[in-house]
């Protein structure tokens, strides 16, 4: 099987396979990925509109990039494949 470029192959559905930690998970012994040390982690947090049947027409975003300790703010522009999978399922094109 074959697939386009960037995509990943299935290779574990329909076949049995066997766990590598399925025995310390059946003890309790397993570190799961958010047992994980991890150096300076990043957080998301996440907000949504206050208004439940709103249009948003500008997203004024200058105050959150400006604060201390942010490395991003997702928003249409510059997160594409999230407009496209929304503006898709809504029927209508993302904004430019």
């Amino acid at each position: 099987m074959t697939g386009t470029p960037g995509t990943i192959i299935p290779r574990a559905m329909g076949t049995s396979m066997d766990r590598l930690d399925g025995p310390a998970k059946v003890r309790g012994a397993a570190r799961y990925a958010f047992e994980q040390p991890v150096d300076h982690p990043v957080y998301l947090y996440p907000l949504q509109a206050t208004i439940a049947a709103g249009r948003v027409t500008t997203i004024d975003d200058h105050a959150a990039i400006a604060h201390p300790g942010v490395l991003e703010v997702l928003t249409y522009r510059n997160a594409a494949r999230i407009c496209e999978r929304i503006a898709h399922a809504d029927g209508v094109s993302p904004p430019k």
